[in-house]
Order: C-alpha cells, then structure tokens, then sequence
C-alpha cells in the first residue's frame, strides 16, 4: 500500500493494468474496515486474535494465538462445510522431480549411485557431479540452474546455497579442474 501511495505522490495514477492506484488504495482501505467491523484485528498483515478457547477477540492481553485472517476464514469455511477453495499450488510445487531429468537406460541404479556422491555433499563435490552427469549426456530438460538446483535439494536434501553451485558451475567451469569430472565420469559411466 505504502508504493500505490508513493506512485500516486510521484504523480503516477494508473499501474501497468491500467487500474487507478487509488482505487487499489481503497479497496484495501475498504478490506481492512470490513475485516475490523467483524472483529478482527487488522494491520498491514491482517491478523486476528484467538482466546484459549477460540474466541475472536481485540485484546491482546486476552489473546492465546495470533492467526491470518484469511486462515480463520478458511478454517470457518471447512467447519461450516461451504464451499472451501485451497489456495493454488505454487510453480515450485509442481516442478518435475530430479529423477526426471536423468537420461539414462538405469534411472534408478543412477539414483543410488548419485545418492552414495552426493549425500551430506555441499559445493564443488555437487557441482563436480553435475558436469559430469551433463558430460556423460545424463542430464537434460531442466530449464535453469536455480531450477536443477531446487530438484536435487529436494531429492539429495542439504547440497549447500544456490549461489554457491552456481558459481562452480558458470565462469566455463574454472574452479573445477577436468580431472575432478574425469573419474566422475568414469564412475557414472560405470552404472549400469
């Protein structure tokens, strides 16, 4: 809300939609006002207090929890039976799964071997690894580093930062040297 208000200050009145700032402004005005009339308290984050035994209430002394309103409302809605709408999976959730990038005749002994180099491995061991699965043309489809990367953590757990890999992987590979991916290589190349 503070950036509609600083636009419309700046004299920019239309956002790139072409909808007013301040009609943005005062829907979310609006928003907040029906939200405090229902008895919840409201700030930036809309956030309600919750008694010990459930209740709404505007005291923070009396308040045991503090929940989104947007939450209590999808809790209200289960409990009553209306028509309850989950909110939409997220692209990161339905990104395809590391072992769906692998091109290989054995996917899961590729897996396992991966498992036994990769486990409790952070950096240059992982990033080592994938110039070898792309050397040995074990590895296709994803669509960037960041992308790989969100796979093989979900798939190997812990395997250090992103900006970290990324910077064993970009520069054309400098800080790794190719005798490094050449026994990589052998041993993947050995999986059968």
């Amino acid at each position: 809300m503070r950036i509609y208000k600083q636009n419309i200050l700046n004299g920019v009145t239309k956002d790139l939609d072409g909808v007013l700032f301040q009609e943005r402004v005062d829907r979310i005005e609006k928003d907040k006002e029906n939200i405090k009339n229902q008895g919840y308290k409201t700030g930036s984050i809309y956030r309600c207090l919750i008694t010990e035994s459930g209740e709404i209430t505007k005291n923070s002394f009396d308040s045991k929890h503090e929940l989104f309103y947007t939450d209590l409302q999808n809790l209200e809605n289960i409990l009553l039976g209306l028509n309850y709408k989950p909110d939409k999976i997220t692209k990161k959730e339905t990104e395809p799964e590391f072992i769906s990038y692998l091109q290989h005749p054995n996917k899961e002994a590729l897996i396992k071997k991966l498992h036994e180099l990769l486990d409790n491995s952070e950096g240059k061991p992982v990033a080592k690894t994938i110039r070898a699965l792309i050397e040995c043309s074990f590895i296709t489809g994803y669509k960037s580093n960041e992308q790989l990367y969100r796979a093989m953590r979900k798939e190997f757990g812990e395997i250090g930062a992103s900006a970290g890999l990324n910077s064993f992987l970009n520069e054309n590979g400098k800080k790794i040297i190719e005798n490094d991916i050449i026994t990589t290589v052998e041993i993947l190349q050995r999986v059968k």
